[in-house]
């Protein structure tokens, strides 16, 4: 009987895990940055390829930052003072925008 018992707590455990990979949070997308991290329009100019994986030079992100609005500028430094803390793939973006 313990054994059962021991099985089965092993088997919730595991399965709690398996959840947690696959369960969405509304506030992050795929890769876990939040929904703004991923806006083309906001952040898009940033990068220079439609994937957003390659980022441009400093010069070329400051003229970037520089054409956003007051609000999307404050918008986006709110944001990035919360990616940072979380470690993901808007930390590097959010490293080059803070030094702005």
């Amino acid at each position: 009987m313990k054994r059962i018992l021991l099985a089965t707590a092993l088997c919730a455990a595991f399965a709690g895990s398996a959840f947690a990979q696959t369960a969405t949070d509304a506030a992050t997308d795929s890769q876990g940055n939040s929904p703004i991290m991923m806006d083309r329009e906001l952040v898009g100019g940033f990068y220079t390829d439609d994937t957003m994986t390659e980022m441009r030079s400093v010069d070329e992100m400051r003229s970037a930052y520089g054409a956003l609005t007051e609000e999307q500028r404050e918008t986006l430094r709110t944001q990035c003072e919360e990616e940072e803390n979380r470690g993901t793939e808007g930390t590097a973006l959010c490293s080059q925008i803070m030094t702005f």
